[in-house]
């Protein structure tokens, strides 16, 4: 039988891709310019496509553990586990590298973004444990896609910025 949500995971997983993709051709564009990157530039494209490739690995982890012959509800058990804890090391390298980079406190808009990132990891742990429900691909699936979609947008508010070489 078919894992649930599996293709749903590969459409994300593909995303995740493309989207890696077009922030390297951003950069590609970026640099024929000739204006030279800042240390806060090159973090922020390197986030953008660590969190893209996290994201698609993610994606395609529930449908190899299947291919396993791991039942199905321990295949998200495991998921919601490993996704929590690589989200949440992600998210406190991220915080560790922005600081060594800018030299500076977090601003309170990224304090609010590892909060809520921190809440999302909580949820995958949630939804290991059947808390307050039973195992659910969705919810898996949902925090997932949050990932990229906020990868997305906060690349797109920052793409005018960094095409003009003003961040």
């Amino acid at each position: 039988m078919e894992l649930s949500g599996s293709g749903y995971l590969y459409t994300l997983a593909i995303l995740c891709i493309t989207f890696a993709t077009m922030s390297a051709i951003v950069v590609v564009l970026r640099h024929t310019t000739g204006a030279p990157f800042s240390s806060f530039e090159l973090h922020l494209t390197k986030l953008y496509v660590e969190e893209a490739f996290l994201v698609a690995g993610l994606a395609m982890l529930p449908v190899l553990l299947s291919l396993l012959a791991i039942p199905h509800p321990l295949v998200w058990q495991v998921v919601s586990v490993i996704g929590a804890a690589a989200l949440g090391v992600h998210g406190y390298a991220m915080a560790r590298r922005r600081r060594a980079v800018t030299r500076d406190r977090l601003p309170t808009s990224v304090w609010i973004m590892l909060t809520i990132r921190a809440l999302l990891v909580l949820a995958l742990l949630a939804n290991a444990m059947a808390i307050p429900i039973e195992i659910n691909a969705g919810v898996y699936s949902a925090i997932v896609s949050y990932f990229l979609g906020h990868a997305c947008f906060l690349f797109s508010v920052r793409l005018n910025a960094f095409l003009a070489g003003a961040v």
